[in-house]
């Protein structure tokens, strides 16, 4: 018998969950949006025990993350909130929403994309999409000689498809200090 394997949906509860499987099993359980944007992301050993388990948002871990052996015992519990400087995650999502980007409460969504259907309910489907059209990434204060010489930064990046406009956020992870640009991309025909 042939294994069945790749991406599974399912919606229960408000909660969007993406199952995938194959040799390295993962779950993504995309939480309602009530006051959050973030995903539990459950790894799992080919055989089914599990791997790795924490808290995301697109790209960036935050919260406890627990690491477990082949046999499923806790080895190492990370806190990924330590590598932050004082501007966290949820800053970062209030400042997003404050500039318009999306609105918890009513499920609106202001990024022109053709696969958006926008306003929505703001459930697990909602918290997905914006995982999938913006990018969060964080880089942590550079130190040489025991002095910063570079910030810790967050970047996100917001790809408009429809407009084949890109928005890139740079904030400081000090301050909360932003430079926001916009750059059209050129389609290849």
């Amino acid at each position: 018998m042939k294994k069945e394997t790749g991406w599974h949906d399912i919606e229960r509860d408000g909660w969007y969950i993406k199952l995938f499987s194959g040799g390295w099993p993962e779950i993504q359980e995309y939480a309602p949006a009530d006051d959050n944007v973030y995903y539990i992301l459950k790894n799992f050993y080919p055989n089914g025990i599990i791997h790795k388990r924490g808290k995301k948002i697109r790209n960036v871990k935050f919260g406890l993350w627990e690491h477990f052996d082949r046999h499923g015992n806790l080895k190492e519990v990370i806190d990924e909130d330590a590598k932050f400087a004082e501007i966290k995650w949820d800053d970062i999502v209030a400042l997003l929403e404050k500039e318009g980007w999306f609105n918890r409460k009513t499920g609106e969504i202001n990024i022109r994309n053709y696969d958006i259907n926008s306003p929505m309910k703001p459930d697990g489907r909602f918290t997905y999409d914006i995982n999938y059209h913006i990018h969060f990434a964080f880089f942590p204060a550079e130190i040489k000689n025991g002095r910063e010489v570079k910030p810790p930064v967050w970047v996100v990046t917001i790809d408009e498809s429809e407009t084949n406009m890109e928005t890139i956020y740079e904030i400081n992870g000090h301050t909360g200090k932003y430079k926001k640009k916009q750059e059209y991309r050129q389609s290849v025909d």
